[in-house]
C-alpha cells in the first residue's frame, strides 16, 4: 500500500482513482496481503459458538468418501484442529478458532457478532424485475447456506430427465452445486459487498466480493486456478461438494451443453466475480448472457470508481 500526499490512489486500466471510503482501503490491502482472511483468528470464541450438534451429519457426508476417511477417528476439537479451523499464529503465539471456524459452523448470533454486513440473498426476477417474484435471505453459516441455495434452486428451476451410462443424474444439481459451491468458497467475506444469486427468464447469475489477482472475462481452458479460502474450500472438497481447485468451471462445461443446448457459462473475475448461466427453456442467444454479465459489470465498476473520488 502506496500513498502520494498522503492520499491512496487505486491505478486501473482507466487511470488512477482517488480512494478516501475507508472499506475500499481496507479492499486494496486485502487484495494485496499474502494472508488470507479465512485464517483471522477470534481467540475469544469457544466450543459454545459453533452449531457442533451439525458434526454427527458432516460426518456421515465425510464418510461417502470412504469409511476408512482419516477424520473418522477423530472428537469434535481433534476435527475441528485437522480441518485447520483452529490454528496458532506462529509469529505472535495467538490462538484460537478462526474465521473460517465461524463461516462453516458458527451461530447466527456468532456470525452477526464478527461480519454485521454478513448476508446471501437468493432472488427470482422474471416479473418483478425492480424488485423480486420470490426471495430467501440467508445470513447462517455455510452448511445450511448450501442446502438453502441448493433448494431455492430446486424450488424454481426444471430438471430435465438425463443419463449418463445406465444411470439418471441430475443435470441440475450437477450445475447447480458447482455454481453455489464456488460462490460461497471463494467470496472475500471481509468486504460488505452483498452475495446475489438472482434466477432471471433467461440466466442464473451469481455476484460475490472476490480477492482478485485477474480483471475481466475469464477463458475456463486457460484460467489459472487460484483458491481465494483454502480451509473453506478443503472442507467442502471433505464433504464431496467441490472437488480440486478449478474443476467447477469444467464440470459445468461438461453439464451445461446437455442441460443449456448450446449454452456457454460466463465468468467475470474484479472486485466482484460474476457468474452467468443461461437457461433452458428461454431460446437465448448465448451472445445475450455475456452483454448482460458486461453490462453489469461496467456499471458496478463505474459506480465504485464514483465512490474512491
Amino acid at each position: 500500500m502506496h500513498k502520494t500526499n498522503g492520499v491512496v490512489f487505486d491505478r486501473s486500466n482507466d487511470g488512477d482513482f482517488r480512494v478516501t471510503q475507508p472499506h475500499r482501503i481496507a479492499e486494496i490491502s486485502n487484495r494485496k496481503r499474502a494472508t488470507y482472511t479465512e485464517n483471522i483468528i477470534y481467540s475469544a470464541t469457544t466450543l459454545d459458538d459453533l452449531r457442533l450438534d451439525m458434526l454427527p451429519r458432516l460426518r456421515n457426508l465425510i464418510l461417502t468418501r470412504g469409511p476408512n476417511h482419516p477424520w473418522r477417528e477423530l472428537d469434535d476439537e481433534q476435527l475441528l484442529l485437522k480441518a485447520g479451523l483452529f490454528r496458532k499464529d506462529q509469529e505472535t503465539g495467538n490462538e484460537g478458532y478462526t474465521l473460517a471456524a465461524i463461516l462453516l459452523l458458527g451461530k447466527d448470533e456468532t456470525i452477526r457478532s464478527v461480519l454485521p454486513h454478513y448476508k446471501i440473498d437468493a432472488m427470482v426476477r422474471r416479473v418483478q424485475m425492480d424488485h423480486y417474484d420470490d426471495r430467501d435471505r440467508i445470513d447462517c453459516n455455510l452448511i445450511e447456506a448450501y442446502d438453502r441455495l441448493m433448494a431455492f434452486i430446486a424450488k424454481h428451476l426444471p430438471d430435465p430427465f438425463y443419463l449418463e451410462g445406465d444411470a439418471r443424474i441430475s443435470l441440475r444439481d450437477k450445475i447447480f452445486r458447482e455454481v453455489i459451491a464456488n460462490f460461497l468458497v471463494h467470496r472475500e467475506y471481509m468486504n460488505a459487498h452483498p452475495a446475489r444469486l438472482i434466477i432471471y427468464k433467461d440466466r442464473v447469475e451469481t455476484t460475490n466480493a472476490s480477492n482478485y489477482r485477474v480483471e475481466g472475462v475469464l477463458d475456463p481452458e486457460k484460467v489459472v486456478p487460484f483458491s481465494k479460502n483454502p480451509v473453506i474450500a478443503k472442507f467442502f472438497a471433505q464433504l464431496s461438494w467441490v472437488e480440486e481447485i478449478g474443476s467447477g468451471m469444467m464440470n459445468i462445461g461438461k453439464y451445461l451443453p446437455h442441460y443449456t443446448p448450446d449454452g456457454v457459462p460466463k465468468y467475470m473475475d474484479g472486485p466482484v466475480f460474476t457468474t452467468a448461466i443461461p437457461l433452458l427453456y428461454t431460446g437465448i442467444a448465448r451472445e445475450s448472457v455475456g452483454k448482460a454479465l458486461e453490462k453489469r459489470q461496467e456499471r458496478y465498476c463505474r459506480r465504485s470508481k464514483r465512490t474512491t473520488q
